[in-house]
């Protein structure tokens, strides 16, 4: 394959551009050769794989130094709907290629539907979302916006490394959108990765696999609708295993007996299920000074560590009385404060161990599950109803049955407490241990995260509300 290389010279410098290589299909180019690292410009490649350059970052995977279709590393290169290998002109999701071919059992993209190995070859393949992670990464890489590369007029960020200070370009590059959706500017960059989210299982319309997204200021992690058109950078290197195998993911097979529900081993005497989740995460059987599932255990307010028989504002562990300025007279808290209006503002996010109910009951190798963790919990779970009866009383509750390895967790309905009685909503809440932070001054300021369950049509997902109320804690095992 041709190799270009174009060299810009200004006033003060010559700069390196990348010799991407003219896209072909199932290329079948020789291995690596060496780079010339006689200059050091800050986009010089590390050398080629299948005729094809790629900088090596010091991370996971060698990243190209162009766009899949791309000439030079300013250059947008093709664009790809998910799965589909052959560049995008138009489609809806009524005639999208991948509509309706299924995944791997990994959720990661097979060879076959990935456009980078289709047209660059075997050793090339999309980024996974875990890779994508590892780009964005604060310790990893320098994020610094270009306004004008090399005098092309192209926006776009330099990712610099802070392994070994090397860099690529990815030039900010609009999406197309399926229909006649309103296109973005083109100072915003959308970037496939391989990996699906858990809507994946989804009709075509709800399916939204990971990307890299950035504007000027902004760079993360975001997902899109699949068949959109979008960029890929492709990267070199053995794909991350971002979910478990099944066998990776024991099973207690006699406690799993005696409690109902899948128990893969004990950590501090408490029993966990492996959902096979990409965070890892073990998750409690059952609720903290409980002993079997479907058993309720203690209720706690946000940050207490004990139960109590009254809850309520004036018997909140942090609250010390109102504000008596300002047009809501903003309840005052002694701790874990971002907004001034609640007093003094600690900016303390997550709840220290101490005040961790699952930690401080059963130790330090627990604690309550973070948002993040609910939401996956919710994503990555099928869940229905499965009522219980237990010695003549019956129990409300939830099956959340992995969609990954198939395993079970229980969770009781379990109302809440709000002065000294359970309230009924037809609702369940457990904790999470993170503050909601949010911009509603009127309220969401001072509440916190929770997991909820509602009977009416089995939906779990994460809320917020005040820290006073008395819920149960599901507990998740401290990485």
């Amino acid at each position: 394959m041709k190799r270009i290389s174009i060299l810009i010279t200004t006033l003060t410098a010559v700069v390196f551009v990348c010799a991407c290589g003219k896209e072909e299909q199932n290329g079948n180019q020789s291995g690596d050769e060496p780079a010339n690292h006689d200059q050091e410009e800050p986009f010089a490649s590390s050398g080629t794989i299948g005729g094809h350059e790629y900088v090596d970052l010091g991370l996971s995977v060698k990243w190209a130094t162009c766009n899949l279709g791309a000439q030079n590393l300013w250059e947008t290169g093709n664009y790809y709907a998910w799965g589909d290998t052959k560049p995008y002109t138009e489609w809806t999701y009524a005639n999208y290629g991948f509509s309706f071919v299924p995944c791997s059992p990994d959720y990661v993209l097979d060879a076959q539907w990935d456009a980078v190995t289709a047209n660059w070859g075997t050793s090339w393949r999309t980024p996974t979302k875990e890779e994508i992670d590892e780009l964005i990464h604060i310790n990893n890489c320098d994020w610094i916006w270009e306004e004008d590369i090399n005098g092309t007029g192209v926006s776009g960020y330099q990712v610099k490394s802070k392994k070994n200070g090397k860099s690529i370009f990815l030039p900010a590059c609009k999406y197309i959108p399926h229909e006649n959706y309103q296109t973005p500017s083109k100072v915003t960059g959308h970037y496939w990765s391989s990996t699906a989210s858990a809507a994946i299982t989804k009709h075509p319309s709800d399916q939204s696999p990971f990307t890299i997204f950035f504007q000027n200021g902004a760079h993360y992690e975001g997902t899109m609708k699949c068949f959109d058109g979008l960029t890929i950078r492709g990267v070199v290197g053995e794909p991350n295993t971002y979910f478990p195998k099944p066998e990776d993911c024991p099973k207690d097979n006699a406690e799993t007996t005696r409690q109902g529900f899948t128990v893969s081993g004990k950590v501090g005497g408490y029993t966990y299920v492996d959902l096979g989740f990409p965070s890892r995460t073990l998750w409690a059987t059952y609720n903290v000074n409980a002993t079997m599932p479907y058993e309720y255990g203690e209720y706690y307010a946000w940050g207490e560590t004990a139960p109590k028989s009254l809850y309520n504002q004036e018997t909140y562990k942090y609250f010390i009385g109102n504000s008596e300025t300002g047009p809501y007279h903003y309840a005052q808290y002694s701790k874990y404060i971002w907004f001034d209006g609640h007093g003094t503002p600690d900016y303390k996010m997550t709840l220290e161990p101490q005040d961790d109910a699952a930690t401080v009951n059963w130790g330090a190798n627990w604690q309550m599950p973070s948002r993040e963790q609910i939401e996956e919990l919710a994503d990555y779970c099928l869940w229905y109803r499965n009522d219980l009866n237990i010695n003549g009383k019956s129990i409300i509750g939830f099956v959340g049955e992995s969609k990954l390895n198939g395993y079970k967790i229980y969770i009781p309905f379990a109302d809440m407490k709000y002065q000294q009685v359970p309230m009924d909503y037809m609702t369940c809440w457990y904790w999470s241990r993170d503050l909601s932070g949010g911009t509603n001054k009127e309220g969401s300021d001072y509440q916190a995260w929770h997991m909820i369950i509602k009977v009416q049509d089995n939906l779990m997902e994460a809320k917020e509300t005040s820290r006073y109320y008395g819920f149960p804690v599901r507990a998740v095992v401290k990485k």
